[in-house]
């Protein structure tokens, strides 16, 4: 009931979910009267293994934005690219599992690998952060050559 309430408000067009699907279609249900209203998901491992019709907010975005953005205008249905080769499909799936090895590398401590990553790649300068963990270099390091194996080492240039 609450969500049907702040569905109403103009100024909210989505949420960001995570959590059992059972549960995101109850919230599609109170949604359901507003046609610009979308329920992004929240769980970058879930939205590879079964994408979305709305998005995602993710993290590895940070780090590798052409790769995501490719592979989620594709669950969006917003690109034509189904239509124009044969292996899309094939080159879709692949790009996934590079995302998903990616987010492995990271999960362990986001802040802080991305960060270094990032100022590994010129794109920040400081990979000062507040919680580091151990061995975020390592991780940092290992994230950056799986993204070299993929040619996502520009900064999304």
């Amino acid at each position: 009931n609450i969500l049907k309430d702040l569905a109403k408000l103009s100024g909210i067009l989505g949420l960001i979910f995570l959590g059992s699907l059972d549960r995101v279609h109850s919230y599609e249900r109170a949604c359901s009267k507003r046609a610009d209203s979308r329920i992004y998901d929240g769980d970058e491992d879930r939205f590879l293994n079964y994408p979305s019709k709305s998005g995602v907010v993710c993290t590895g975005a940070n780090l590798a934005p052409k790769a995501w953005q490719k592979i989620t205008k594709y669950s969006l249905q917003l690109t034509e690219e189904r239509k124009g080769y044969p292996d899309s499909v094939q080159q879709v799936w692949e790009l996934g599992q590079y995302l998903n090895r990616l987010r492995k590398v990271y999960y362990r401590m986001p802040p802080a690998i991305m960060k270094w990553v990032l100022a590994d790649m010129g794109i920040i300068n400081s990979t000062t952060c507040t919680f580091e963990g151990e061995n975020f270099e390592e991780y940092g390091m290992k994230a950056r050559e799986l993204m070299m194996q993929y040619g996502d080492d520009s900064g999304g240039e």
